[in-house]
């Protein structure tokens, strides 16, 4: 039996398929560089110490933050800086971990001896760009529904 536009009705699926992977891929990728830019002005430019002590960060973080797109419906923030996660989350006493950030946290435990005060710009940039990221995601999803 042979059902009358089917072959054309699958061709129009599968560009709606193809056409939905770009509009959310965009949404992907734009979501990962509002978190970059974020990240980049929230970042620290001094390191604060719970000693009272300070020195400049000679722009170590804010120059190694970047977005890239790695899937058709993925991307990636990244941080390449020594000192990204004791900025982020402090060392020692003075650690402030979000929930959910543990295991990136502890892989840079050294001695629990640190002094850095925690400067949070990643996780705050992370949390208004998924909360962004959802509100997007949703009103296409809505303007496609129509």
């Amino acid at each position: 039996m042979e059902i009358k536009g089917a072959n054309e009705f699958i061709a129009r699926l599968k560009n709606i398929k193809k056409d939905s992977y770009k509009k959310v891929g965009a949404i992907v990728e734009a979501t990962a560089r509002q978190i970059e830019l974020d990240a980049v002005q929230a970042a620290p430019k001094i390191y604060k110490y719970g000693t009272g002590g300070s020195h400049a960060t000679n722009n170590e973080i804010v120059g190694n933050i970047s977005s890239i797109k790695t899937g058709q419906l993925e991307a990636e923030v990244i941080v390449n800086s020594k000192m990204a996660a004791y900025a982020e989350f402090g060392t020692g006493a003075y650690v402030d971990v979000p929930k959910g950030w543990e295991d990136i946290a502890w892989s840079y435990y050294v001695n629990g001896r640190g002094v850095m005060l925690p400067q949070p710009y990643l996780y705050p940039a992370w949390r208004k760009g998924i909360k962004q990221f959802k509100k997007d995601l949703e009103r296409y999803i809505s303007e496609e529904s129509r």
